[in-house]
């Protein structure tokens, strides 16, 4: 298991939302925006196309993991009760906006234990910059210290 954050967003590289390109631009009225103003409507910038047999939708810049769909996992479920970065990180990650809980990581490891004893259950992925929030993303909250990940 890896914990990555950054990158573009999934609805620019799974989840197509036609009707946004008739939209460009055009501003909604009454959206109250957590951090000013908004600006218009933006369409994804990549081209779709569906693949395998489950027929997932993936852009144009991953031929190659397009080819692999019927073996991935999307989930299209989560969401966040912050609009702020670090917070709903958090959520992400532990499934609460505070910090201080454990990581699906640390959970998983605790649950199903690790392949090789001598090797981290689980491994981070930060940016150069770190993770926003920082390592309670990855932290053991009240678990054993055991199942902390460990930065990569």
């Amino acid at each position: 298991m890896a914990i990555q954050e950054g990158g573009p967003s999934g609805f620019d590289l799974f989840d197509p939302k036609p009707k946004l390109a008739d939209l460009a631009s055009k501003r909604i009225d009454g959206v109250n925006a957590f951090f000013g103003s908004s600006g218009g409507i933006m369409p994804s910038p990549y081209a779709f196309k569906q693949y395998g047999k489950s027929g997932m939708w993936v852009c144009e810049r991953f031929p190659h993991l397009a080819q692999c769909v019927d073996d991935i996992a999307f989930i299209r479920s989560c969401h966040a009760e912050s609009n702020s970065h670090a917070p709903a990180m958090y959520q992400m990650n532990t499934g609460s906006t505070r910090p201080g809980f454990p990581s699906a990581g640390a959970w998983t490891t605790y649950g199903l234990g690790s392949e090789n004893q001598n090797l981290p259950g689980f491994v981070v992925m930060p940016k150069q910059e770190g993770i926003k929030g920082g390592a309670a993303n990855w932290g053991v909250g009240f678990l054993p210290g055991a199942f902390q990940g460990t930065l990569f």
